[in-house]
């Protein structure tokens, strides 16, 4: 009751209360059995939605959700997925719905996060982590044809991985799951890794995106009981603790510039203007977990359980574009006017 209080009488002074409590949640587990996984495709900047069931590999695999999903390729036809747990999955023709052209399992392991490393051609990352004490990366620059794997940083093997940004090029941050895990930084396209000072706070993070500015560009981490943490400078290692006014799990974090928007649990959906200095509570119109959002020009989709959203004014309002009760949605990849949503959804 205590630890209560004292969170709404900071909430009004504007101090922030990210770790008044331990996080007893930790982020979702994998999918259910029960669960197969389902792309969804727009081509008119997310306005309607047409479902595709997806069938990964044996008929043993088959039975997962995807959750996540991005191109390596300028060509925006060329894709690759996760399942979750061990593969990464290539494809190519989804906007004609022709289906599995590829496949290569870079990794063991619950698989966490796929990103393109960006300016640049067919490069990207995967990370993942075994149980919640080792992680491993792969790196492609061939578009997911072939594969890297790495499990050391410079100063030794990787603790658990949970999500990865990129800046430019060369520069990128690995955020871990746990609270007390090491950060990774690199500083040559993913190659090689330097442990750098965890998070602060003893919630869980869930997400990380740099946002940019006049004056460089810098990380933003987002994470359970409403904890946000920023850097404020380019090569800084101080993590500045951020009020969120709310104690929602925040799930994910996309930035288009100094504008950033986070989404988090029970419809909670956050807005800034100023690089994430603050931050503002915003309508959602749905009390669904969100999980992902992501920026396309001023264009917005968010996505979580049962319900994809869509702003077309920077995240100020948001109208629901699809609503069904046995979908979960996990990941999404925008090129406007399309867009890509992957997740599951229950027999």
């Amino acid at each position: 009751m205590l630890i209560c209080i004292s969170c709404v009488m900071l909430s009004f002074t504007g101090s922030s209360c990210v770790d008044a409590e331990v996080s007893s949640t930790a982020p979702d587990p994998p999918p259910a059995s029960n669960v197969s996984g389902i792309l969804l495709a727009t081509n008119n900047s997310g306005e309607f939605w047409t479902r595709n069931y997806i069938m990964i590999g044996s008929t043993s695999d088959s039975r997962r959700s995807i959750t996540g999903v991005t191109s390596f390729s300028s060509n925006h036809d060329s894709l690759c997925i996760i399942s979750g747990e061990k593969n990464v999955w290539k494809r190519s023709g989804f906007l004609s719905n022709r289906w599995g052209v590829e496949v290569y399992s870079p990794l063991n392991g619950l698989l966490t996060d796929i990103e393109k490393i960006p300016s640049t051609i067919d490069a990207g990352i995967v990370i993942g982590q075994f149980g919640t004490s080792s992680g491993h990366v792969a790196l492609t620059t061939d578009d997911g044809y072939n594969w890297v794997v790495n499990e050391h940083s410079t100063t030794g093997l990787f603790s658990g991985l949970r999500a990865i940004d990129f800046d430019n090029s060369l520069r990128g941050m690995i955020i871990p799951e746990l609270p007390e895990d090491s950060t990774y930084k690199t500083f040559d396209g993913g190659y090689t890794w330097i442990a750098s000072p965890p998070v602060p706070g003893i919630n869980y993070k869930n997400d990380i995106c740099y946002y940019g500015s006049n004056n460089g560009t810098h990380p933003v981490v987002c994470g359970n009981l409403g904890s946000i943490y920023r850097i404020n400078f380019p090569f800084d290692t101080n993590w500045v603790g951020t009020s969120s006014g709310t104690q929602e799990h925040l799930n994910g974090i996309d930035f288009s510039g100094l504008v950033g928007i986070i989404v988090g649990d029970r419809g909670t959906i956050l807005r800034t203007d100023n690089g994430g200095e603050s931050w503002s509570a915003i309508q959602s119109g749905v009390t669904k977990n969100l999980k992902k959002v992501k920026f396309h020009l001023n264009f917005l989709i968010a996505v979580g359980d049962n319900v994809i959203l869509r702003s077309t004014d920077y995240g100020i309002t948001w109208v629901t574009a699809r609503n069904e009760s046995k979908e979960f949605y996990y990941d999404l990849y925008l090129f406007q006017p399309y867009g890509i949503v992957v997740g599951g959804i229950l027999d």
